[in-house]
C-alpha cells in the first residue's frame, strides 16, 4: 500500500499579500511507513484562504476534487501549508495536551484511563503520562482518527473526570 500525501497549498489567496510574504517551500516527500512501498507523493494541487480556515479531519469545502476523498491531516502554521491525504492518514496513537487542568492528578507513574477528544464520541482507552504540572501526553490503546489541536481532552476513569486540557498535537 503506498501512502499519498499531497501538499494542498501554501499560500494565502489574500490579494493584498505577495509571495515573499508566504514563500514557496516544496515539501519533502516523507519516508513511508512501509519500506516496501514507494515514498509519498507531494503535490500542489490547490489554494487556500488561510490555515485558520481549516482543521484537521475536515473533508468538505476545501475547494478540491480528487478521485476519492481528501482529508486534512496537518496544518502547518509557519509554512502556511494545508496537507491533505486519504482518511487512514489521520489515524493517530496518542496526543499531547497543555493547559491541563487536573481534577485527580495521575501522579508520576503512568495512569489508565479513558480520553473523550469529541462531543458525542466514545471515550477513548488510553495510558495517561503527566510531563509537566499542566501538560501531559496520551497513548491511545488502538489507533484512533484525527486528534485535532486546539480542541478539548477530557481525561476519565470510568464515570469519574480526572481533568482535561486543550490537544497542543496528535502523536503519529
Amino acid at each position: 500500500m503506498t501512502t499519498l500525501h499531497i501538499l494542498f497549498n501554501i499560500y494565502d489567496i489574500d490579494p493584498s499579500l505577495t509571495e515573499t510574504t508566504y514563500p514557496f517551500i516544496r515539501h519533502p516527500p516523507r519516508p513511508s511507513p512501509l519500506p516496501t512501498s514507494l515514498p509519498a507523493l507531494d503535490l500542489d494541487i490547490g489554494r487556500h484562504s488561510g490555515v485558520h480556515t481549516v482543521t484537521v479531519g475536515q473533508r468538505r469545502g476545501l475547494g478540491i476534487a480528487a478521485g476519492e476523498p481528501l482529508y486534512v491531516v496537518e496544518i502547518d502554521d509557519d509554512s502556511k501549508r494545508v496537507i491533505v491525504g486519504k482518511k487512514n492518514e489521520l489515524s493517530c496513537a496518542g496526543l499531547t495536551a497543555r493547559s491541563v487542568n487536573w481534577i485527580e492528578p495521575p501522579g508520576d507513574n503512568d495512569m489508565e484511563g479513558e480520553v473523550q477528544i469529541r462531543y458525542r464520541a466514545p471515550a477513548i482507552p488510553c495510558v495517561i503520562r503527566k510531563t509537566s504540572a499542566d501538560a501531559c501526553e496520551v497513548r491511545f490503546a488502538e489507533a484512533f482518527p484525527a486528534a485535532t489541536p486546539g480542541q478539548a481532552a477530557v481525561f476519565y476513569r470510568g464515570d469519574k473526570v480526572l481533568g482535561g486540557g486543550w490537544i497542543e498535537r496528535a502523536l503519529r
